[in-house]
């Protein structure tokens, strides 16, 4: 259920909208920094929430003011604007006031996978559309960010790997393999950290994104015995050999 009543949405969106617009384009503060202080002062936290005089009772100056006066910026502000176009930093706000709205999400979670910086490059495409094919396009991407994210650690598990053998089988790092599978280091890099990327062209041909990956194993069979099947979109099948590298490249492709 969300935290406030569709009566108060307009005015939700509107304020964010204002806030975000007033901060970049009127104090000529850079959008990441900004939004950061509104998710770190706790401004995003009890707009989430449905905190009345935050949502509606503040106008989205006034909201900008306080999560910068709260941020500790003691510089004199601008006059407030008296009218606001749709740029792409007010449509930037304003939408996502809608989709944590709709989504019931945390804006730092909303954040975490779709940054504020990715929702101004929607602007092109999606800023006169409905609001609910932003909703459908943002979904879509936290979604494909969760499903990497985890990918590793599910195709790991299938081959039958701890982490400690996939480190020593692949030469990446234990702390590395952690951090992939808990996603604060970019899977898409993992090649990086391959001695030999070139002896594994074989098992790159297609995106892994496409590979429908089932595990078969001999009774109790190393790890390095594994293999393996995978069907690439053509109903053919073929066996894999693998090992720590392959299970990295593959994932990070």
């Amino acid at each position: 259920m969300s935290a406030y009543g569709i009566e108060y949405l307009d005015d939700a969106m509107r304020n964010l909208g204002e806030m975000t617009d007033y901060a970049v384009n009127a104090c000529g503060m850079d959008l990441e920094d900004f939004w950061k202080l509104f998710l770190t002062t706790g401004y995003a936290e009890k707009f989430g929430e449905g905190v009345p005089r935050v949502v509606s009772g503040f106008s989205g100056t006034e909201l900008a003011e306080e999560v910068l006066r709260k941020a500790g910026k003691k510089d004199e502000l601008p006059e407030p604007q008296v009218e606001f176009t749709c740029s792409r930093e007010y449509w930037s706000g304003w939408i996502l006031a809608y989709y944590q709205w709709y989504s019931e999400k945390k804006f730092k979670e909303i954040e975490a996978g779709l940054p504020v910086r990715e929702v101004v490059e929607m602007y092109p495409a999606l800023h006169e559309a409905p609001e609910d094919k932003f909703v459908e396009a943002a979904d879509r991407i936290i979604r494909r960010k969760e499903q990497g994210k985890n990918a590793l650690r599910r195709i790991r598990k299938m081959a039958g790997y701890t982490q400690k053998d996939l480190s020593e089988q692949s030469g990446v790092t234990l702390r590395s393999i952690q951090q992939y599978e808990q996603g604060k280091k970019k899977i898409q890099k993992a090649s990086a950290e391959i001695s030999d990327p070139d002896s594994l062209s074989p098992l790159i041909s297609a995106d892994a994104s496409f590979l429908h990956l089932s595990v078969s194993s001999s009774n109790q069979a190393a790890p390095d015995r594994h293999t393996l099947s995978s069907s690439i979109g053509t109903g053919k099948q073929r066996q894999i050999p693998v090992t720590g590298q392959h299970l990295v490249y593959c994932i990070g492709i």
